[in-house]
């Protein structure tokens, strides 16, 4: 968090925009083009308003930066704009410890390099989408980092810092479409990620380390990219997915979580390939319920040699590739016949003799990394986990029947408690 003098920013009073008139009126500079936007900036704006600077269906463009704004419980606000705000390299705070920005039926805002710390939430989007929210120091808020819900999806959610909140470094709810979410750095929050009714997102390249329940929660969401991701030292375990399908996770790095590496309750149809599962404090992989494919990864030191490193409750789930016929490297393998799965029997039967992945970085690069020649899920399993109803053999899923789907998963809007 920056420190903060407010010798260097002009003192200025609350500001409430909501015309295009009221720039001209207050003076501030600029023209309201692409070219010239009106610029506030450099300013002091401490109130005892709601908000300290408000900006509501205007269509001139605007900058707010380089500010330090206390409103009593809104810092800054924007609503009903479409493309033509900024919002850059701000300290914002709040009197009584609201959201720092709030973004409401926006389009096309950009979010960059402030500092909204020590409040309720840091950044909140409602019923907004085709944001960018980027470089933002959302920490140690009494609830959420960054929070976006209704939004219509295809927000830009990149390169944060999310530490230390109460509840979520980043929750993302009821979000339609193909929100990115890349780069960022979530660590000891309750929830690194938090994700209900989210479909076709991308989750790549974050780091989700240390939080006191899971790495990543992911609830009744479908198709999501979760690809190159570091899940640490989480308190339960580093991914979770509840009543989810068709969701590709892959080239992840999956360690030292203090339950399980990767958690399923019911669902049907993901696929799991090309991570290191390794030194999890009990099963590397945990499916209950559900049904996966399962392939291409290592599993390495999971639980304690008394005990498989991976758990498949209903036997449905299968743990090799169909048409390479390889199956996963096992570091308790007696490197003889197949390897046995805890649960109802099942096994992979085709173990692999020699890791997957060689080595693993602590940082990795957005672009996925090439596929391995040892058994990476093929197109014909990718086409096969996107068919709502089409199960692993031919059975039904647990996540297409309709009561599933309306009843159940709206009690996941409250987070799992134990």
């Amino acid at each position: 968090m920056r420190s903060v003098s407010v010798a260097n920013y002009t003192d200025h009073a609350a500001i409430y925009i909501d015309s295009d008139d009221d720039f001209g009126t207050l003076g501030l500079p600029g023209s309201g083009t692409v070219a010239a936007p009106y610029m506030i900036e450099n300013l002091n704006i401490t109130t005892t308003d709601t908000w300290g600077i408000y900006v509501d269906g205007t269509t001139n463009h605007f900058v707010i930066q380089n500010c330090y704004i206390k409103g009593y419980q809104y810092g800054i606000k924007i609503s009903a704009i479409d493309g033509t705000g900024t919002i850059k390299n701000n300290i914002v705070r709040t009197e009584v410890k609201m959201s720092s920005i709030t973004l409401s039926s926006t389009k096309s805002i950009l979010v960059e390099g402030n500092d909204c710390s020590e409040q309720y939430q840091g950044i909140v989007l409602t019923d907004s989408s085709s944001n960018t929210i980027k470089d933002n120091n959302c920490s140690f808020n009494n609830d959420d980092g960054i929070y976006t819900s209704g939004t219509g999806g295809n927000n830009n959610i990149i390169d944060n810092h999310c530490e230390g909140n109460t509840d979520d470094g980043i929750s993302i709810r009821l979000d339609d479409d193909a929100d990115y979410i890349a780069g960022n750095v979530c660590v000891d929050n309750a929830y690194g990620i938090y994700m209900y009714a989210v479909n076709d997102g991308k989750i790549i390249n974050n780091r989700f380390e240390g939080n006191t329940v899971d790495g990543m929660y992911i609830s009744s969401c479908y198709y999501l990219t979760i690809n190159q991701n570091f899940c640490e030292n989480n308190g339960e375990n580093g991914i979770e997915l509840s009543y989810c399908g068709g969701n590709h996770i892959t080239h992840n790095t999956i360690r030292t979580n203090h339950e399980n590496g990767i958690r399923f309750e019911f669902g049907e149809n993901n696929i799991v390939s090309s991570s290191l599962i390794q030194g999890n404090y009990l099963y590397g992989v945990w499916i209950n319920g559900s049904a996966a494919f399962v392939s291409n990864n290592d599993f390495i030191d999971n639980y304690d040699v008394n005990n498989p490193q991976a758990y498949d409750f209903n036997g449905e789930s299968v743990w090799y590739n169909t048409t390479t016929n390889l199956g996963n490297y096992w570091s308790d393998w007696a490197g003889i016949g197949s390897y046995n799965i805890a649960g109802k029997g099942t096994t992979d039967p085709y173990p692999l003799s020699t890791p997957v992945i060689a080595t693993i970085s602590t940082t990795t690069s957005l672009s996925p990394s090439a596929s391995s020649t040892t058994g990476e899920i093929s197109a014909s399993q990718e086409t096969s986990s996107k068919k709502p109803g089409n199960g692993i053999n031919g059975t039904p899923g647990f996540l297409w029947i309709p009561v599933v789907l309306t009843i159940i998963p709206l009690t996941l809007l409250f987070k799992r408690k134990k």
